[in-house]
């Protein structure tokens, strides 16, 4: 009876926890958490879990209304348009398939289809295209022709600045806010918002993101955690290491994902009296759902940096060193398990800073070598 009872409970703890050398997962309290060991990481070429095969350009140098200047946001249609809009040059582009430009709007400027600070694109999947304008303090409502419908006021909602991160269960838009303090803190907090699009914006839901961190954010100094849509779950980035957490819509957490990492991805800071500095030392971006629910995850470190804030110390006496970037690009199974992982020699990798996938699984870069341009890839998982 004794043994049969050890059994019963090895098999237990067994399924409430499972690990090996480099992964574990533990079940506590219906929050699933998922552990990576620190991988060795290796160059593109060498790898054979992961690959890219170009697939098409956009964006072209010696053609002024295609040549691009600075691009952080971009989405596609069901009809495998792309949707670029340049920071630099304050416009909106829409490329078919083909690569072909087939119209540009906006200019710099604060009225009806202008544009000023953008902080987000999304298309709602249907018809029309959301951008978050003038730092998160309005949304601009396009149709997919480039035609300016309407502005909504975000402080109709009762939120200052909102940005807008994508469309998930076909009705909903996501967008998040980070408040700024006017005192310093080590818990950071930010707001998840949902919205409905079916008639008009509606705010279905809202939940807050705090993370304790290791660290003290000054006054004034703002930090906000990356967000995106994996299938049902909402991803939000740590600000302090290299952990990513899951929500459903509700604001429930579902799974929290982790990699041991000795690379720096966070904000730095230095304060000395009235002065203040700050450098972000490295990022985490939010998680890129890939074919068959893998994901992608991008970040950048700098090498040699072990204590920020004597770094970061040294930098305001001028002591410090030359910074020399890093990037990293993991990819997770289905099950946050760790299977590649891949190193570059500079902030952003070779093949162009990963911004978002099509329902197809073809990844968008942007890509500033040789000129700026913006990159369509097929990945290949074996």
């Amino acid at each position: 009876m004794r043994k049969i009872i050890i059994l019963i409970l090895a098999s237990f703890i067994g399924f409430m926890c499972s690990k090996s050398d480099d992964y574990s997962v533990k079940l506590i309290d219906g929050i699933t958490y998922y552990n990576n060991s620190f991988m060795t990481p290796i160059n593109l070429s060498e790898s054979k879990q992961f690959s890219l095969k170009l697939e098409q350009a956009y964006g072209k140098e010696f053609e002024s209304d295609e040549l691009l200047g600075m691009v952080k946001f971009i989405t596609t249609d069901t009809n495998d348009n792309v949707y670029i809009f340049d920071s630099m040059n304050m416009k909106l582009l829409k490329y078919n398939v083909d690569g072909e430009l087939l119209w540009s709007v906006g200019s710099k400027g604060q009225g009806p289809g202008d544009f000023g600070w953008v902080n987000g694109l999304v298309f709602d999947g249907i018809e029309k295209l959301y951008i978050s304008n003038f730092r998160g303090t309005r949304i601009d409502i396009y149709n997919l022709d480039g035609m300016f419908l309407e502005s909504v006021l975000v402080e109709l909602f009762n939120i200052k600045k909102l940005k807008l991160v994508g469309v998930f269960s076909g009705k909903y838009i996501l967008g998040i806010s980070s408040p700024r303090k006017m005192e310093s803190y080590t818990i950071h907090k930010s707001i998840i918002y949902i919205f409905e699009f079916k008639d008009g914006l509606s705010l279905v839901n809202s939940f807050a993101f705090n993370e304790e961190l290791n660290f003290e954010v000054p006054i004034g100094m703002q930090i906000s955690p990356q967000v995106s849509i994996c299938d049902s779950l909402i991803a939000v980035t740590s600000l302090d290491d290299f952990s990513i957490w899951y929500f459903n819509i509700y604001g429930e957490l579902i799974r929290k994902l982790s990699k041991d990492s000795p690379f720096v991805t966070r904000t730095c800071f230095y304060v000395e009296g009235d002065r203040h500095m700050m450098a972000g030392l490295g990022v985490l971006q939010a998680p890129i759902l890939l074919k068959n629910n893998f994901e992608l995850i991008w970040s950048f470190s700098t090498e040699g940096v072990n204590d920020p804030d004597l770094f970061m110390k040294k930098r305001a006496e001028g002591k410090g060193s030359k910074l020399t970037f890093i990037n990293m690009i993991d990819v997770f199974t289905p099950e946050s398990k760790l299977v590649s992982s891949i190193i570059g020699k500079s902030r952003f990798p070779d093949f162009g800073w990963p911004i978002t996938v099509d329902q197809k699984g073809f990844l968008y870069t942007y890509n500033e070598n040789p000129f700026p341009r913006v990159l369509k890839y097929k990945i290949m998982i074996n």
